[in-house]
């Protein structure tokens, strides 16, 4: 399919500037490159095919996405998933995998549609960070522990993690119902403290081998894709809390280059690599984790499901509330 630029003339950028759009569809330091808000949902799936300040936004996670499904058929390919007990718990983080990736590129590219989709798409985006973050922490603390802290943490970590994880959701999305744009500081302090809190307590198991066994991650394959996750997943947060490099100079990194972006693909990264170590760690250490526990129905799915639940129930309510505001706007 032949993509198109959409520019209007031949000396402008592509899509619309920023004070062609209302505010809430704005960027900071993200100067052109908008689409027409409040148009049919076609119009922004053929936008997938095209050039404007989502685009990479969108592919980025669209080809990861891609990229995990073949990653995990690859993988499960190697694992009896039919009798091996443990095989559902790895699956479900490689489905959790999937789909945060396959939520955010949705919400990227059906954001601008009108402000109640603008906020729905991002507090569904939020639910699959908080899916994927459960799905992290479950597989690592159970299949990548050194025993003494999987015998630490086993009387608290899930419930425990499974709270930070519903928070990722709840405070990201309450944070984008309560401000509004130009957004203050408080909404970063929210959206960075409940995933520095969910991301702490996943990767504890990790951090610990990393402290006792560092050395390890020149022989151990899992530990060095470890490493390289922790890695991608620092630099990556770093260009979602600053708005480096557009802030140094906007209207330059508009459709290529903007720190959203750069976030994206750091992000994919820690995903593909964060699978590569778990199924390292879930084929070699199988003597070290099965001697800890035994999976369960309620360990592998029940919690999953509270989870979906739960945020489900987030985004209907932020959801109402948001066209409650609206309307209530509309008549003032």
């Amino acid at each position: 399919m032949k993509i198109s630029i959409g520019y209007r003339d031949d000396n402008q950028p592509p899509g619309l500037r920023a004070e062609e759009v209302p505010l809430q569809f704005r960027e900071p330091y993200v100067e052109v490159g908008y689409r027409k808000p409040y148009q049919p949902l076609t119009f922004y799936l053929k936008s997938f095919f095209q050039i404007h300040n989502e685009s990479l936004n969108v592919w980025t996670h669209a080809i990861a996405c891609i990229a995990i499904v073949f990653q995990g058929i690859r993988l499960c390919s190697m694992i009896d998933m039919e009798r091996d007990p443990y095989a559902p718990m790895f699956r479900m983080f490689l489905i959790s995998s999937v789909t945060y990736l396959f939520l955010s590129a949705c919400a990227h590219l059906f954001q601008s549609i009108n402000e109640i989709g603008h906020h729905v798409c991002f507090f569904i985006d939020y639910m699959g960070v908080s899916i994927y973050c459960f799905a992290a922490g479950m597989a690592q603390v159970h299949f990548c522990s050194l025993p003494w802290v999987y015998n630490l943490l086993q009387g608290f970590y899930v419930p425990l993690h499974w709270l930070l994880s519903f928070l990722v959701c709840f405070c990201c999305s309450y944070s984008k119902y309560r401000y509004k744009r130009p957004y203050p500081f408080a909404r970063k302090v929210w959206q960075m403290s409940s995933v520095a809190a969910g991301y702490i307590v996943a990767i504890l198991p990790i951090f610990t081998r990393l402290l006792f066994q560092g050395f390890s991650i020149f022989h151990d394959i899992a530990m060095f894709y470890h490493v390289i996750q922790v890695a991608c997943f620092l630099i990556g947060s770093f260009f979602f809390a600053a708005p480096f490099p557009q802030k140094f100079s906007p209207g330059n990194f508009d459709i290529v280059g903007h720190g959203h972006q750069l976030f994206h693909i750091f992000m994919a990264l820690v995903s593909y690599t964060e699978a590569e170590a778990v199924y390292r760690d879930y084929i070699d250490r199988r003597n070290v984790y099965s001697s800890l526990f035994t999976p369960t129905p309620s360990l592998v799915y029940g919690y999953f499901v509270l989870l979906v639940v739960a945020n489900f129930t987030v985004v209907i309510v932020l959801g109402h509330k948001v066209k409650a505001r609206l309307d209530r706007e509309k008549e003032e």
